[in-house]
């Protein structure tokens, strides 16, 4: 998992959360709700590359609620690395949020960390 978690909140422009993704050399963000804190979804480099997350709206500009997956696991702290896999897999995800009871995020896990735990088991299969 990935801590602490890096997010934006839904009122954020689309450029705030790439320059954020470039600066720190990650590929997906949390979002928030900004009035609670609460973690809504995900945003990653791929959403934010497509074309209209660079133009405006009419005379405003785009925020991050319009780019959002919101359809992104959550799972709480205690949840175990099988279950992490297999709400990826449900969701057909690439990367799930970590919260707590309020849906505070905690950590990002990727399917990059997940190569690093099947790594780890691999060179030492007695728990690594």
């Amino acid at each position: 998992m990935s801590t602490p978690v890096v997010h934006v909140a839904l009122t954020d422009t689309p450029r705030t959360a790439r320059e954020l993704l470039l600066a720190l050399g990650l590929r997906h963000l949390a979002v928030v709700d900004p009035s609670t804190g609460a973690v809504v979804g995900l945003v990653s480099d791929r959403e934010l590359a497509e074309p209209r997350a660079s133009r405006h709206l009419g005379s405003r500009p785009r925020t991050v609620a319009e780019f959002v997956r919101r359809c992104a696991p959550i799972v709480r702290p205690e949840v175990d690395t099988l279950t992490a896999v297999e709400c990826m897999l449900d969701a057909d995800a690439d990367a799930l949020i970590v919260a707590d009871r309020s849906r505070v995020p905690l950590g990002i896990v990727t399917g990059h960390d997940l190569a690093r735990v099947l790594a780890r088991i691999h060179h030492d299969p007695r728990g690594g």
